[in-house]
């Protein structure tokens, strides 16, 4: 009896021992995962911040959330410009020279020129525009229908005034609607008129009632005929470029 105590005995201790071991081991296993675990997300942690500045996943489905919506429906461009500054300088060398005619001109050429460039129209049909102008507008290979134009702000963001000619380059922005998506563009665009062209004073600088010459732009009278000079503000200037920019 005292033999198979003593053998029931060893038999315990040993399985004991062997649950022990595998309950050490179990252990140290569960602790060699966590811990690579936490190597893991360290390591990840390590990339995102490199590579993605800290983003985290929640941050960049944000961020593509955000986009979607700004192509959906992006807002309106900003533009720089010194109106105030140039306007100045035109009205003394035109003091007929009219903004808000000369913004209405920039706002027509604007919805003459995107159907141009989309949907393959030929040619300006109401804007003042120099005969090659249409020729030289960047259009698109497939034609896309354009509709909704809507132009938000328009500003002169310079003027140069020679013996041969006076520009005024505008920066404008508008929205449109391409095919169901909406757009927002920038725009330069720059309206020129000629004092010479050929060597010859141009047509516009000639008196109307008895063809002398006009000096100068700010001329009230002729020096000849002592009739009044007018100047046409929508005629006299006429657009010579018009492009979007980023």
């Amino acid at each position: 009896m005292m033999e198979f105590l003593t053998g029931l005995f060893n038999v315990s201790a040993k399985t004991i021992k062997q649950v022990a071991v595998i309950v050490i081991a179990l252990i140290a296993l569960l602790w060699l995962v966590k811990f690579i675990r936490v190597k893991i997300r360290g390591a990840r942690s390590r990339v995102r911040d490199e590579l993605l500045g800290g983003l985290t996943a929640a941050d960049i489905k944000f961020a593509i959330d955000q986009a979607k919506n700004a192509e959906l429906d992006p807002s309106p461009k900003s533009i720089s410009g010194a109106t105030n500054i140039y306007l100045n300088k035109i009205l003394a060398d035109f003091p007929d020279f009219h903004l808000p005619e000369a913004k209405a001109s920039v706002e027509l050429l604007i919805n003459e020129y995107l159907p141009i460039r989309f949907e393959g129209a030929k040619n300006f049909v109401k804007s003042e525009v120099e005969a090659s102008l249409a020729k030289s507008v960047r259009t698109e290979e497939k034609i896309l229908n354009v509709s909704d134009i809507s132009v938000h702000k328009i500003s002169i963001s310079n003027y140069i005034k020679t013996n041969e000619f006076a520009t005024i380059t505008y920066q404008a922005s508008a929205g449109y609607r391409l095919e169901d998506k909406k757009k927002e563009d920038r725009f330069i665009i720059e309206s020129t008129i000629k004092f010479i062209e050929n060597d010859v004073p141009a047509h516009l600088l000639v008196c109307r009632n008895c063809g002398g010459v006009i000096e100068s732009t700010s001329q009230k009278v002729c020096a000849y005929c002592g009739s009044g000079i007018v100047w046409d503000t929508r005629k006299s200037w006429r657009f010579t470029k018009i492009e979007s920019v980023d």
